[in-house]
């Protein structure tokens, strides 16, 4: 019965989802330029926009985050110079 598994869900107290405390990096963030050709003050990053979403928590923190998407010149200085631990992913270029 439907009405019952809705009841007894409300009853259930559950930890939050393993995905509330991932921790993220995200590179730049791009400035929105209007169809006139202006750059404006605000500046929007997708990829930010949708970790966010998700609930996940944003950090500075050089070695602290779970996912870390990052841009080419990030790659390019920074990669080969560090080890990842087991749960820490880049995306790829």
């Amino acid at each position: 019965d439907v009405a019952m598994s809705e009841y007894f869900r409300k009853l259930i107290k559950r930890d939050p989802p393993p995905a509330a405390n991932i921790r993220f990096r995200c590179a730049k963030l791009h400035r929105v330029t209007d169809a006139a050709g202006n750059s404006k003050d605000s500046e929007y990053n997708t990829i930010y926009d949708v970790l966010k979403s998700r609930g996940w928590k944003e950090t500075d923190v050089d070695t602290e985050w779970h996912i870390f998407w990052c841009d080419k010149d990030w790659i390019h200085s920074a990669f080969d110079k560090m080890h990842l631990d087991p749960h820490q992913h880049v995306n790829h270029f």
